[in-house]
């Protein structure tokens, strides 16, 4: 039974010597992701003075200054426009808000859906 437990100490060692390292290399990057939410409604009425808001956010902060570049699906038509087409995130920031607005054109004839 000694022997077992000296076995035993001896692999626990081991173990524990092989998770420790110097290793301090951060060249490893994590991939960041997007994710959207509607603030209040998500409905957008076609003579709307008011837009709907989308948070923009982040995994990750970003480590330098970066920008992305926004698009809608499904607007063929125009009827809805972006307050702003690029978002810039700052050194250090997750989050941003853009605003989907009406153009007030007038042009649906039923509802449809944009992405």
């Amino acid at each position: 039974m000694k022997k077992l437990k000296t076995i035993f100490m001896m692999l626990l060692a081991l173990v524990a010597f092989a998770s420790c390292s110097d290793d301090d290399d951060n060249s490893e990057k994590m991939t960041n992701y997007v994710t959207l939410a509607i603030n209040g409604s998500n409905i957008l009425y076609e003579d709307a003075t008011e837009g709907v808001d989308v948070t923009v956010s982040l995994a990750y902060a970003v480590e330098e200054e970066s920008t992305i570049t926004l698009s809608l699906k499904g607007n063929e038509n125009g009827a809805v426009k972006l307050s702003s087409e690029t978002l810039t995130f700052a050194k250090g920031e997750k989050t941003a808000t853009v605003q989907v607005l009406s153009n007030n054109a007038n042009v649906l004839g039923a509802q449809e859906v944009v992405t």
